[in-house]
């Protein structure tokens, strides 16, 4: 029965939305960097090139539909925030004064990178996993010396990931550096904002 909610006829558009997507992206960063001092119609001529190489490639499709979603998200939840500020009497001077602020700068990037690598490893991950070592197969660490591979790997990267993230070691040596970094930072004089 269909449904209102039922969106599996757009993962049939989804190289459509990657090419509107990486243009629009390109031809953004291209405007606002000046990119050449070249008119609009150059900058529109390089972002539908790059957009249309883009999309020759199923998986950089399938990197740019994982990370479309949050990046679209995003900008909702930042409109609707700004939105909620300015309702409030919050001036947009100071608004901006915010975002730009270095704090705010890294805060972004960072999570820019870590939804645009956890989308590239959606994508190009198994692919890299492949043309490692098969799980089960034995390894040559040292010539003559056979080992087994341990035994947590598995043919899936999702689950290598998961593993990997949730090991016990992991945790703890993010725990540490979470320590480390405040010891730093309170060591260093300044209040952990």
């Amino acid at each position: 029965m269909a449904s209102l909610l039922d969106l599996s006829l757009a993962q049939h558009f989804a190289v459509i939305f990657a090419l509107l997507f990486i243009f629009v992206v390109v031809y953004a960063i291209l405007q606002y960097t000046k990119f050449l001092e070249a008119d609009k119609n150059v900058h529109a001529l390089i972002a539908f090139i790059v957009a249309f190489l883009f999309i020759l490639s199923p998986q950089a499709i399938n990197a740019v539909t994982n990370f479309a979603p949050w990046f679209t998200m995003f900008f909702v939840f930042a409109t609707f925030f700004i939105a909620a500020y300015t309702l409030f009497g919050i001036k947009t001077e100071d608004i901006a004064k915010v975002i730009k602020h270095p704090t705010a700068a890294w805060t972004l990037g960072i999570l820019a990178f870590v939804v645009g690598a956890a989308a590239i490893g959606a994508a190009f991950g198994q692919t890299f996993l492949e043309f490692g070592a098969k799980a089960g197969i034995p390894g040559v660490t040292e010539p003559g010396e056979i080992t087994d591979l341990p035994i947590n790997t598995t043919a899936g990267y999702v689950a290598n990931v998961q593993r990997t993230l949730f090991d016990p070691k992991v945790i703890g040596l993010f725990f540490v550096m979470a320590i480390a970094i405040a010891t730093i930072k309170l060591l260093a004089g300044k209040a952990i904002a």
